[in-house]
């Protein structure tokens, strides 16, 4: 038997993520079980009608921290830091003058749990000193 390198390789992967707790077959289906889900946001109110299975549909106008029951998975549990200057992005970038307005969409609103994924796909920010206002876009609730 004459076996490629890329045939051992994936062999190999596979028989390791047996191995290692939490990468079992069945581990795509149980990252879909978990809770919460990101929640479809209304600026003002909610649309007639029921939300589908596993759908939360949420009103910003009427948002109150104390009756959010996913609070806990959707704060932060680094405190922030200390706002600093960063050092200019080229020699002629003069302190004050421009800003960095980003728009972004991490991923979709529907079946998104709210911290995250158990891969890499996600687009992961490191410039956030460079960032003056930032736009999150997770899909469209209307």
């Amino acid at each position: 038997m004459n076996l490629s390198r890329r045939t051992v390789l994936l062999a190999a992967t596979g028989a390791a993520a047996g191995l290692v707790p939490g990468l079992s077959g069945t581990a795509g289906a149980a990252t879909r079980n978990l809770q919460p889900y990101a929640s479809y946001w209304y600026p003002d109110s909610l649309p007639s009608g029921t939300p589908g299975t596993g759908i939360t549909w949420r009103s910003l106008k009427a948002w109150r921290a104390e009756n959010d029951t996913d609070l806990a998975f959707n704060a932060a549990a680094v405190p922030l830091a200390a706002r600093f200057t960063p050092t200019p992005a080229n020699t002629t970038a003069r302190s004050g003058q421009a800003r960095i307005q980003s728009l972004v969409s991490f991923g979709p609103t529907s079946s998104n749990p709210a911290q995250g994924a158990p891969t890499a796909d996600y687009y992961a920010l490191t410039h956030w000193s460079y960032v003056d206002e930032l736009v999150f876009w997770g899909g469209s609730s209307g």
